[in-house]
């Protein structure tokens, strides 16, 4: 009797030690958890840390699963999928969603056919964007339904409902996109236009900046076929921006791209040389310039070559004067000579104008402004250029 009453004691005992051992695991992975969640809020939502907020963001979802709460973890793999997306990890979503897609222990078969549903549906939009690509753009409407437009378009609008309702930000800006393209299929391009504008706000803050700068290149290039080239070229400039940020200012400087080249290039002709600077420095900030001394070495310096660098740059002298202007150094009215020399590298040396200025802030001015100016590469002798200004108002 004596030795039977042991082994209970013995029992109760081993149960109550395993009691407490449960209670400190459940404890760590709260602390886990609360710690994971704190480690986030360091983090900015952007391209470089998209990823890692996605391994956190799972992390806390599989210990949610270990305490029980489902629910819990439904939310934190979620914003997984939208952490992911911010860096365009595609390998990382598909493999958490094939992950979540099977039902274990902890994880019920109506939440696995959640993320299988969120899965297909992945799979039919890439199939939906491929059929619509081949679609004609129509400037009117069809005389006929057309019954492969329609079921196209029910499709995505049923995947930009259920994007909407789980809040999947990259799924969504897809599916307004596809829209998009739907409309210009419907001879409706002015909503195509719409659709991707959506689309490119969807994915605005970070949330799937690859995306949008697809979206935003594709609504450009539309626009640019429409001629308006004003919103086409702040949407470039916007785009090269972001190419360009990493660099250094002095490469930054000269990374204009191809397509705000060629954009440019019909604004002047409209607008006048100034237009393409403006447009860019509302737009992001910082102009760029085409460097003509990154071309082949010239035999010569044209008169052609330097009215286009002129084109380029010459916005940057008068920027100087109306400066002075605001600042009262000169009038109205008043005339300047600017003379400078044309190295074979292309670059401006030996300037000096006349009259000079006092204070001569404006020289000053001048002369960082020529520092930027790139002509083509050329053999021969030196080229001196002298140009004529005036202040207007």
């Amino acid at each position: 009797m004596k030795l039977r009453l042991i082994y209970i004691v013995i029992i109760l005992l081993s149960l109550g030690h395993t009691n407490l051992n449960a209670k400190s695991s459940k404890k760590k992975l709260a602390e886990f958890i609360k710690k994971a969640h704190a480690n986030l809020e360091k983090f900015e939502v952007n391209e470089q840390t998209g990823k890692k907020r996605g391994h956190l963001f799972e992390k806390i979802g599989d210990v949610e699963r270990k305490l029980g709460h489902q629910q819990a973890a439904h939310k934190a793999y979620l914003k997984a999928l939208n952490a992911y997306s911010t860096s365009n990890s595609i390998k990382s979503r598909r493999r958490l969603l094939s992950r979540l897609s099977k039902s274990t222990r902890g994880w019920s078969k109506k939440q696995a056919a959640f993320f299988k549903k969120i899965c297909a549906t992945w799979k039919n939009l890439h199939n939906l964007c491929k059929k619509a690509g081949r679609l004609p753009r129509r400037s009117e409407p069809p005389e006929d339904i057309q019954v492969e437009l329609f079921e196209l378009m029910q499709s995505a609008n049923e995947i930009t409902e259920l994007a909407k309702k789980i809040k999947y930000l990259e799924l969504l800006a897809w599916a307004l996109e596809l829209e998009g393209r739907l409309a210009a299929a419907s001879g409706y391009p002015a909503d195509e236009q719409e659709k991707y504008t959506e689309a490119a706000k969807v994915c605005s803050q970070g949330a799937c900046a690859k995306k949008q700068r697809e979206i935003l290149f594709k609504s450009a290039h539309i626009l640019e076929k429409q001629s308006k080239n004003k919103k086409a070229y702040s949407i470039f400039s916007d785009i090269n921006f972001y190419k360009i940020s990493m660099l250094p200012e002095e490469k930054r400087r000269y990374s204009k791209s191809k397509d705000m080249i060629r954009v440019c290039n019909k604004l002047r002709t409209e607008f006048g040389t100034r237009i393409c600077y403006v447009i860019e420095k509302k737009t992001t900030g910082f102009p760029t310039y085409r460097d003509f001394s990154s071309g082949k070495l010239e035999s010569k310096l044209s008169r052609k070559q330097i009215k286009a660098v002129h084109s380029e740059y010459l916005h940057l002298l008068t920027n100087c004067l109306t400066d002075s202007v605001k600042n009262g150094e000169v009038e109205n009215g008043e005339k300047f000579e600017l003379d400078w020399a044309v190295t074979n590298e292309g670059r401006a040396v030996r300037f000096k104008y006349n009259p000079v200025a006092d204070p001569d802030n404006i020289g000053k001015c001048f002369k960082e402004a020529l520092e930027i100016f790139r002509y083509p590469r050329y053999r021969g002798q030196r080229q001196n250029i002298t140009l004529p200004l005036a202040v207007n108002r």
